[in-house]
Formats: C-alpha cells, structure tokens, sequence
C-alpha cells in the first residue's frame, strides 16, 4: 500500500489489464492503488475525528473531513501521470492537470466520485469510490467517450471492479492491502432476486416512477443501504434494479450524471446490463454541464426492460 504522495512501487492489479492500453492501464492502476490507500485509512482508523462538518460541497450536499481527504488522494495520484489532462470529481470542479505537457500525451479526463456513500460514515456501513476514464475529444464529453469505468466497495473486505470494452473484472483486496488479486469475470444476472431504492420518496414519485417500481419490486427483495456502489455491487452479483428516480419536486435527480450514472451504467452494460434515466434507455448522453444530476434506472436486462417501457409510455 502507497502512502499519500508516494508512487506504487509496483502494480496494485495483476497486469494487463484486458482492454486497456499502457496508458490508461496506468491511470486505472493509480486508481486502484488509491483505493487501497483509502481501505487501509478505514480499517485503521486514521480517519478518527469528526464524523460530520457543517461543510457543503458545490452541490450542497454536507461534507464528511473523508470526503475532501479521500478526493485529496485521488488528485495527488492523478496529476502526476502524463496521460491526464483533466480530473473532474464530486468534490472538486474539473480541474486541468499537466498543462505544460505534451497535449497530445493528456489525453484523458477522469471522473471521480471519490467517497460514495458518505453519509454511512457515522453508522459504519459500506462505503465505496466511483470512477470513469473518458477520452478527451475537444468537445464536452460524452457517456460514448469512456475507455474504463469501475467502483471499489469497502466493506469487511476490499473489492475493485473494472469495466472495459471486453468485459467486466472483478478483483479482492489482499488482508494486507497491498495488492488486488483476479477473482472472477462479473456477467449480470438476466433476472435478479433484489431491487434497491429508497421508498422514503415514494410520496413525491410521479405515476411513472411509481408503476417503474412497482413492477421491479413483484418477486424481488428490497434491499438498500444508502451507497450507490454497495448497493449495485448486490446488483452486479444476484441481478435485479438500482433506482434512485427524481421526485415531484426535483424531476433532474440527485445523483451526478457523469460522476456516478454514466460509469456505472458503463460497467452495467458491460455486464450485460441496462442503464435507463429518468426518460427511458440512456443514449450516447450529451451533456455541457459536468455537473448535470439525472435520474438513475440501472440492472438486469429483463426487469430494466420493463421499467424502460414504462417510462417510455406515461
């Protein structure tokens, strides 16, 4: 395991990385790496202190000490490679990095959600981190320019997943946190026994909304914990649907389009998934605003295809 402001000394995830160059091998690497850092700081305690802050990040949501150290790590790892030329994370604005460097070399954005679940800190639940590695093109990003995708989900143990055009990879965390081994490929249940959504809102749901999950929940168990990445890794594993809709009173959603829907809905796909916001199956989106919050509608092919009907139709 690095130390903040250390390179690896060797490579965190068992190389090579199916689908990705040398380059963004090196990025998804030090993203890996970071998230062993992040794992050891939980299971030691470094992060003791203040659980809570009356600190707001840009999107209003309040900030946990954990989630500007945790986007302090990601950053540190990052802006030393020379193939980025841009991070972008829930908690920081996109920020340019490697400016002086050969254009052509930075190539890639990359988005973080760098504490996933943040608000579980008090209690001990799960927690996890959320990235995309997006091709820079010398227009706003599209969900169509991303080359990698993934999560990490830190629980009693440590597991990285890792989305590419072949395929999706799923890998444990050594005891010691030094290293990932290979566990197995992840292919998404066609089906599913669960659905996840916290049906606190259900009161501002529109009809849509309502009937969407109402067809996902017949036969399914519900199961939610408040962090998008434990909560889709169960999906990823057993099948089933991750919902968090929009609501009467704020129809665009909470969740981050590029920093949480788009990689997740990356990795979804690549596991034979589907992805859906708030207005049916999700295109190739085009969004200026990297910021931009949607609707989320994430899981097995057969149950997403009904949800996607649904909202299609009303």
């Amino acid at each position: 395991m690095a130390t903040q402001g250390q390179s690896p000394s060797h490579a965190p995830l068992p190389a090579p990385l199916r689908g990705l160059d040398e380059a963004q091998s090196e990025i998804v690497q030090a993203i890996a790496e970071t998230t062993l850092t992040i794992a050891a700081l939980l299971r030691d305690g470094v992060a003791d202190g203040p659980r809570t802050t009356n600190r707001k990040n840009r999107f209003g949501d309040t900030q946990v000490p954990l989630d500007r150290l945790t986007d302090d790590l990601f950053g540190s790892a990052l802006r030393t490679l020379k193939a980025v030329g841009a991070v972008a994370s829930e908690e920081s604005p996109l920020t340019e990095v490697n400016a002086s460097s050969d254009s052509a070399s930075a190539r890639y954005l990359v988005l973080l959600d760098p504490l996933d679940g943040s608000s579980n800190v008090a209690s001990g639940a799960g927690l996890g981190s959320i990235f995309a590695v997006v091709l820079q093109t010398g227009a706003p990003p599209t969900s169509g320019d991303v080359v990698a995708a993934g999560y990490a989900v830190y629980s009693w143990e440590t597991t990285f997943v890792l989305a590419t055009a072949e395929g999706v990879d799923s890998f444990r965390a050594a005891v010691d946190l030094s290293t990932y081994s290979f566990e197995k490929a992840l292919q998404m249940p066609t089906e599913g026994t669960t659905y996840a959504v916290n049906e606190g809102t259900r009161g501002k749901w529109t009809s849509a909304t309502q009937a969407a999950i109402d067809a996902v929940s017949v036969g399914r168990s519900a199961r939610y914990s408040g962090c998008f990445a434990v909560d889709f890794h169960r999906i990823m594993l057993d099948g089933g649907v991750f919902a968090y809709p929009g609501t009467i009173d704020r129809p665009e959603g909470k969740l981050r389009l590029f920093y949480e829907l788009i990689p997740m809905a990356y990795v979804a796909r690549a596991a034979g998934g589907e992805a859906a916001d708030g207005d049916g199956a999700l295109g190739v989106t085009l969004a200026a605003d990297l910021d931009a919050t949607t609707p989320v509608y994430l899981g097995s092919r057969e149950p997403m295809q009904a949800v996607i009907r649904i909202l299609t139709e009303q």
